[in-house]
């Protein structure tokens, strides 16, 4: 069966990397610099992940003419002048002549495929340890083990400095002198400071290019700096009672993966939009201690709070994931991790970084169903009713009732199940020929409607047999025709975080009366 044109976006022409030097800021954004040659380089291999797991298995094949980039001003695009590169007939490609600093290497994912390695890269977590100055501690995600340690420019023991971690620069507001600085995330050297008017500024969030500082006096509002102009562009007003009263805590985090805030307010994880300020989910804490510190990395949510020297990890949806034990009692925090499936690395001068590798999985889709001889037209296939083989199923390309000549069919088999593999993500309409002196569906008063169903990269959408959901009708009255029936469950797909049921863009929403399908991945 021939693929249906779905929408797409046209590979770009991929360029050859430069032979200049590549030089950018540690711990700023990127910038492109042509100086005296470099001598690290980054190079890896793109392979096709046939069976999806992110792991190169023995006959996986390798990806050639695929585009790789340094992606130098983070915005998951390929700009003029970003150094390219191209895999060769064995999936290799490399950038020579490179500085030491840190670099974001992304690809240009080929039309109908989905990026399986890496998940996830840059995961880094911080936190502040109170002193006088106060520490800047980096620690293992997964183990609360020290990974290094500095001295922070300025502030005191108290509890409102505030820190903030972009993916390349950590942000650290003192105390004691409403001065926000930028530190060096691997040394803590500062790269450049901006004092502010006097306002009472604590925490701090980075997303987005911005910087988030919440005033610490009313605790409602979140001014927003801008690193362009080095000053505070707007403000943020937190809405739906959210900072209202003296129960809000001075934590403001980011969630770099889902452009959200994150907030404490006595013994709960508000998650705010980071754009209107709204509240859109929040979760308790363990034990209802009062929250010191929130950040996210990737999906999990890392809390400090006053019970002692720990942090409790937890789900977007509030559960507990571990607890991290530390040696010290942890303030504030920041967190970043990249989910888009960049590769993030350092290079030392000199280093000569391998294995910054891609996987690339084939993204088609399928689906699926079943037709049976609904002999009592009760819409549930009861025991005894037989399935309907040799029948016609086909996608309605044009969507005007009719199967016309190229629009693909499938027959169903001798347990009536039928399927179409091999679709690109997009929109599709599932109808049958139905039977002469069969109608389609039960009797009722509302008319007959296709299947519609929005198929996304890598889904297997079963329409099979079974209990519940609702049913798509016909108008048949009295009528006591055999009915040829069609039956499917509720489509889902997988929106950011949560299950949802399906929307299709021609505005039909779902069609009454479809049923479930089940969303499995291939």
């Amino acid at each position: 069966m021939s693929r249906l044109p779905l929408h797409s976006q046209k590979p770009r022409r991929s360029r050859r990397a430069s032979r200049r030097r590549f030089t950018p800021l540690i711990g700023e954004p990127l910038e492109l610099r042509t100086l005296l040659a470099g001598n690290a380089s980054i190079a890896g291999t793109i392979w096709n992940d046939l069976d999806g797991d992110g792991s190169r298995g023995g006959s996986e094949p390798a990806a050639s003419g695929i585009t790789v980039y340094l992606d130098v001003n983070d915005n998951n695009a390929l700009d003029a002048a970003e150094p390219t590169a191209t895999t060769a007939a064995n999936g290799s490609y490399a950038f020579q002549n490179l500085d030491a600093g840190n670099y974001v290497v992304r690809e240009l994912t080929p039309t109908n495929h989905r990026i399986t390695s890496p998940q996830a890269s840059g995961q880094r977590l911080f936190v502040i340890q109170s002193g006088s100055p106060p520490k800047i501690v980096e620690l293992d995600i997964a183990t609360g083990a020290q990974r290094n340690i500095f001295s922070a420019p300025a502030g005191t023991a108290t509890l409102h400095s505030g820190l903030a971690f972009d993916g390349q620069t950590l942000w650290f507001m003192a105390d004691n002198n409403d001065t926000l600085y930028r530190l060096n995330p691997n040394t803590g050297a500062v790269l450049g400071s901006t004092t502010l008017a006097s306002g009472g500024y604590g925490s701090l969030a980075a997303l987005g290019g911005k910087i988030y500082l919440l005033n610490t006096s009313s605790r409602q509002a979140i001014s927003i700096f801008d690193p362009a102009t080095s000053s505070i562009t707007s403000t943020l007003t937190l809405q739906n009672g959210v900072g209202v009263g003296s129960g809000m805590q001075d934590s403001l985090g980011e969630s770099a993966a889902t452009n959200e805030l994150l907030f404490g307010s006595y013994h709960r994880v508000n998650i705010l939009d980071a754009t209107t300020g709204i509240q859109t989910h929040s979760f308790d804490i363990s034990y209802g201690f009062d929250v010191k510190g929130v950040a996210a990395v990737g999906n999990e949510v890392f809390v400090s709070h006053t019970n002692g020297p720990n942090i409790e990890v937890y789900s977007r949806s509030g559960a507990l994931l571990r607890t991290i034990n530390l040696s010290f009692s942890p303030n504030e925090s920041a967190g970043y991790a990249d989910l888009s499936g960049s590769n993030r690395l350092t290079l030392a001068a000199g280093q000569a970084a391998t294995n910054v590798n891609f996987g690339d999985q084939l993204a088609l889709a399928s689906i699926r169903g079943a037709r049976w001889q609904d002999a009592n037209g009760n819409g549930v296939r009861d025991s005894g009713e037989l399935p309907m083989p040799g029948k016609t199923m086909y996608l309605d390309v044009n969507d005007n009732g009719t199967r016309d000549a190229g629009e693909p069919t499938a027959i169903t088999a001798s347990d009536g199940s039928y399927v179409f593999n091999n679709l690109a993500a997009g929109n599709y309409v599932v109808r049958e020929e139905v039977t002469a002196g069969y109608s389609q569906d039960l009797s009722c008063q509302h008319e007959r409607s296709p299947v519609r169903i929005l198929l996304r990269a890598v889904e297997d959408l079963r329409a099979e047999s079974g209990d519940g959901g609702h049913y798509e009708h016909v108008q048949c009255a009295e009528r006591r025709l055999p009915r040829d029936r069609l039956r499917r469950k509720d489509a889902l797909c997988h929106l950011g975080n949560e299950w949802q049921p399906v929307q299709d863009q021609s505005g039909y929403g779902r069609d009454p009366g479809i049923g479930s399908v089940d969303q499995r991945h291939v």
